[in-house]
Order: structure tokens, then C-alpha cells, then sequence
């Protein structure tokens, strides 16, 4: 008896840590749950196996979303003080590479990477991909965190984009003139392409 009961009592203290644990990656277990609806959905609705596959290939890809949600959220819990140094330690390396942005005073130039940090919005594009089409408006910027994409502007030679790379600062003549104009270039991913975008209007706030 005494064995049995002592094997319950381990058998409660393992489920305890085990709960415990899981409980303490909150972006790991949101992720199985999207992966297991996903599931469920493709079954349910009888998907082909090459879209099956495809869809599952995508979500892994984004697992990395799923943290920085959770980041985010660390992020706003900061201090001002803190957040800003964060921010800046995160962003500041392409803000700079803007010209506008690169002229502001620096405590001008702080508190502004640190109020873009908190606006910006995470994207995944997938192989060939159109990120920003030909002909589509200046509404936002994208700043290429992992992956490679090609830009192809009109006679010129195709540039390639990787981690680093920002495109589509023309969102700034839309802030400071509210004139709204077509892109003559367009991107394309050539791998799997993860950005953090900001739109123009967040820019006012």
C-alpha cells in the first residue's frame, strides 16, 4: 500500500514540474496550439497533401512570431528608461541608415527609434512572394530581418536584399506632404523573408 501511494505522490510531483514548465514557455505552447488547430483544419476540410505540407512549412517558419509577441509585451512592461535602451539596441542600427531619420538630435533620435519599435508589426513572406508589387502606394516601410528578396527597378540592375536591408522610406514624403504615390519598383522574396513593416500613418502617432 505505502508503494502505492508513494508511486501516486511521484506520479503528482511529475505532473506538477511537468505543468510548471510548459507553463513557463508561454510562446511555445501558443505555437502548438495554432499547429494543432492547423491540423484539424487541413483534415477537416481534406487538403491535398502538397498544400498540407506547404501550410505546416510555413507555420514552423513563424514559430519565431510567436516569441516575439511575447517580447513585445516584455518590452511595454519596461521602464521608459529601459525601453528606450532596448530599443535603440534592437533598431538603431537601421534607423540610421535613413537619411531623415539620421538627422534628428539624438535624444530626438532615441525616443523616436523607441516609439517605432512599438509600432512596428512582424511579416513572413514565402519563395517568390510579391512583398511590395509595381504600382502599389507608398503607405509602408519594411526592414528585412532574415531571408533574401530581389529588388527590380526600372532600367537597373536587380538588387538583392538581405538581413538589414530597408526599403519602402518613401512613406516618409507621405507623412510629411500626405501625398500618396505609386512605386515604381518592386520586391520579391527569394527564400523564406521575415520583416518588421511600418505604416506610414503610425508614423503621426
Amino acid at each position: 500500500i505505502l508503494m502505492i501511494i508513494g508511486g501516486g505522490i511521484y506520479a503528482m510531483m511529475i505532473g506538477d514540474v511537468a505543468n510548471v514548465i510548459a507553463n513557463l514557455d508561454e510562446a511555445g505552447n501558443e505555437y502548438k496550439k495554432v499547429m494543432d488547430n492547423l491540423n484539424q483544419y487541413m483534415n477537416s476540410n481534406h487538403f491535398d497533401a502538397e498544400l498540407k505540407i506547404k501550410l505546416r512549412s510555413y507555420f514552423q517558419h513563424c514559430k519565431s512570431l510567436f516569441a516575439n509577441e511575447y517580447h513585445r509585451d516584455t518590452l511595454r512592461k519596461m521602464s521608459p528608461v529601459l525601453r528606450g535602451e532596448v530599443a535603440n539596441h534592437e533598431n538603431g542600427g537601421w534607423v540610421v541608415q535613413i537619411p531623415f531619420f539620421a538627422k534628428a538630435p539624438r535624444k530626438e533620435l532615441r525616443e523616436l527609434i523607441t516609439e517605432i519599435s512599438m509600432v512596428m508589426e512582424p511579416e513572413v513572406y514565402v519563395p517568390s512572394d510579391v512583398i511590395v508589387a509595381k504600382g502599389s502606394m507608398n503607405k509602408k516601410m519594411f526592414v528585412m530581418d532574415k531571408g533574401l528578396a530581389v529588388m527590380n527597378v526600372p532600367n537597373a540592375m536587380p538588387q538583392f536584399l538581405s538581413i538589414g536591408a530597408v526599403f519602402g522610406d518613401d512613406i516618409i514624403i507621405k507623412t510629411l506632404t500626405d501625398s500618396v504615390q505609386q512605386r515604381k519598383w518592386q520586391v520579391t522574396a527569394m527564400q523564406y523573408v521575415d520583416v518588421h513593416t511600418l505604416e506610414a500613418q503610425k508614423l503621426l502617432i
